[in-house]
Formats: structure tokens, C-alpha cells, sequence
């Protein structure tokens, strides 16, 4: 209840306590909220090593929620040096219990140099694309500029970008926007500040640490007005710039 806020305020360390001690008397669910706290060091001190050894034994173990865990570490490299293989290892475990935030992640993971399956990656952004506003955005670029063993198809990418704007992302809104009132080549020179701007703004949404406010950057602004003007593009006013709070 101290954890989640449930039935009176949070307070992290005073439920760290309690966590610690139904850890040390045995309980799974304990020891892997103390675990990711350990890998953390947030609320209590920091031991990664022994987070890592403990979320490990129980995802080998057949705990789902600890193979997610594991398996995202290992792939966003966030702790410890980046290790695709054990990413996919951990993050298939917890694919085959249909958890839809592993199915993302592994996708991704199959987007990577070292992990390259495009074909794996789009069966699992349509697996999850319905709920997700960040998968059929992916498929809308995957489909929109083509990958390495798939080609462009533009209706396909018009039906997956329209779905992700419609669900609210503002950066498929955006890409449909330049899409049809540019070329090929300012799309996608636009598209790739977009998709790296997007990538930052939906990895701090998924942890909901942060909320977006459309606030002046002026080191994006620099940026993207830069990149217009090498291309030779007059400013249109639809530069996004973001502040997190």
C-alpha cells in the first residue's frame, strides 16, 4: 500500500521496509520489487550486482514479470553493458505469456543491427498495434521508407500512421502532415528528427516519469531549422520543441 499509494500516500522508503522483511521471509513478489529497487538504488542503496543475480534467478524460474524486467535492462543497456542475446532470451520468456510490453520491446530489439529480423519485429507490432500508439507508428515507418527485405508500401503506412494518429500520437499526425506536402528526400530527412525525437518521448512515457509540455527548445529548434535550411526548405512553423518536466 506504502508502494502504490493504495488507501494513503506513497512513501517508498517507509514500504521499502516492510518489502525487505517479506523478502527475507520468502516471498517471490517481495524479493523482485527489493530486486529492482537494488538495480536502481533509488530508495534504498544501490547493489546492481546483486539485483541483477536475484531478478535472474527468479526469471529463470519462470517468473514473467522478472524476464520482462531482465530482458529490457539487458536490451536498453541502462546498468550494464548492452547483451542482445540474453535481451532476447529474457524478453522471449516473457513474449510467450503474451506480455504485450515485452512483445514491443522485443519487436525493437528486432530492429537492431545485432538482432535484425524485420519480418519478426512487424508480426509482433501487429500483434500489439491495436493498444499500442508507438507500434503502429513504427509499422508506418517501417512501410512509409521501406527496410532491408521490405518494401515501401505506401497504403499500408498511410493505415498504420492514421491509426497511430488517431490513438493520439502527435508524431504519426506529423509525419502524415509532411508526408503529403513534401517530396521523398525533405520526408525523410523530417522523419528521422522525428522518429528520434519520438523514440526519447516515448521510452520516459512508458516509465510515466515524465509529462510532455509543447514548450520552446531552443537546441532542437537549432537543429531542425538547420536541417531546412540545408535543404533549402522555408520555416512552416510546424517544428515541434518539447520541455520535460
Amino acid at each position: 500500500m506504502y508502494y502504490a499509494g493504495l488507501g494513503t500516500a506513497a512513501d517508498k522508503p517507509k514500504a521499502l521496509k516492510y518489502l525487505i522483511e517479506s523478502a527475507e521471509q520468502g516471498n517471490t513478489q517481495a524479493k523482485r520489487i527489493v530486486a529492482q529497487e537494488l538495480i536502481s538504488g533509488e530508495y534504498i542503496p544501490q547493489d546492481i550486482q546483486r539485483g541483477i543475480i536475484m531478478l535472474t534467478e527468479y526469471a529463470d524460474k519462470g517468473d514473467i514479470s522478472a524476464a520482462y524486467k531482465l530482458g529490457k535492462i539487458y536490451f536498453k543497456g541502462e546498468y550494464m553493458t548492452v547483451d542482445c542475446d540474453k535481451a532476447e532470451k529474457y524478453l522471449s520468456a516473457a513474449v510467450a505469456d503474451n506480455n504485450r510490453d515485452a512483445m514491443y520491446q522485443l519487436a525493437k530489439l528486432y530492429m537492431t543491427a545485432e538482432k535484425y529480423d524485420i519480418k519478426k519485429a512487424i508480426a509482433l507490432f501487429e500483434m500489439i498495434a491495436d493498444k499500442n500508439m508507438w507500434a503502429s507508428y513504427l509499422l508506418g515507418q517501417i512501410y512509409l521508407f521501406g527496410k532491408d527485405g521490405i518494401a515501401p508500401d505506401k497504403e499500408k503506412a498511410l493505415e498504420w500512421l492514421t491509426k497511430s494518429a488517431a490513438d493520439g500520437n502527435e508524431y504519426a499526425e506529423k509525419l502524415l502532415n509532411y508526408n503529403s506536402g513534401h517530396n521523398y528526400m525533405i520526408s525523410n530527412t523530417i522523419v528521422s528528427l522525428l522518429a528520434n525525437i519520438g523514440r526519447f518521448i516515448e521510452e520516459n512515457h512508458a516509465r510515466s516519469l515524465r509529462k510532455i509540455s509543447m514548450k520552446a527548445d531552443k537546441k532542437l529548434q537549432h537543429m531542425i531549422q538547420k536541417k531546412k535550411q540545408e535543404l533549402g526548405i522555408k520555416s512552416d512553423g510546424l517544428d515541434m520543441h518539447y520541455e520535460y518536466k
